[in-house]
């Protein structure tokens, strides 16, 4: 509710400025974790991404959207797995490829994030058997905000003269270093999530 309040004050600033879209998005994710020492990739975990935003334009074929959305990230190795659930915010420069910001085509997204972290919990599976703590209830201390950039690509297809429909394909690269005290899991982590987003924008 609260990002739905931000995004409708900005929207309303922005209709000062010109057109100004607002969309809705959900899709699936694959996340993982990289070892800040090593760089190296562990296990991934898939999940959901879900989320609000409002694209400004600012000149030309360039925008600014700002966004809103819940993300599922974690990963590790096998032993344990951690899932990391986020609030972010985001404000993503959009240039347009084929068109104005606030029309159709495609377009590249690009520009940085801030996450606060609303759910963590470790788990263990094996011979059928899995189970699950929440990160309060063992040794894992782990930082509760994400900060890092986010880039990718889209697709806009107009459906009537103030509604399209999106595609788009995100890769978060996080930046911050998630914290060292996570035994079992090696050194700092970083988040890394790709996801494939389906969406609708209106157009005011």
């Amino acid at each position: 509710m609260a990002a739905l309040i931000a995004l409708a004050g900005l929207t309303s600033a922005a209709s000062l400025v010109g057109q100004t879209t607002v969309g809705v998005h959900a899709g699936l994710t694959r996340a993982r974790l990289a070892d800040l020492e090593a760089l190296a990739e562990q296990e991934s975990r898939s999940g959901v991404r879900l989320g609000v935003s409002a694209t400004v334009p600012v000149s030309g074929s360039l925008g600014l959207r700002f966004a809103g959305s819940y993300v599922q990230a974690g990963g590790g190795p096998r032993v344990p797995q951690l899932e990391l659930d986020y609030f972010r915010l985001s404000a993503l420069a959009r240039l347009g490829l084929t068109q104005e910001s606030g029309s159709g085509g495609a377009y590249l997204l690009l520009g940085p994030y801030w996450g606060l972290r609303t759910a963590c919990s470790a788990s263990v599976a094996g011979e059928g058997v899995r189970f699950s703590a929440d990160c309060d209830e063992t040794d894992i201390s782990m930082a509760t905000t994400d900060f890092g950039v986010s880039g990718g690509a889209g697709l806009e297809v107009g459906v009537t003269n103030q509604m399209g429909v999106t595609l788009e394909f995100l890769y978060d690269l996080g930046i911050q270093g998630l914290g060292g005290s996570i035994p079992g899991l090696g050194g700092s982590k970083t988040t890394r999530i790709f996801s494939i987003l389906a969406g609708l924008v209106f157009s005011l």
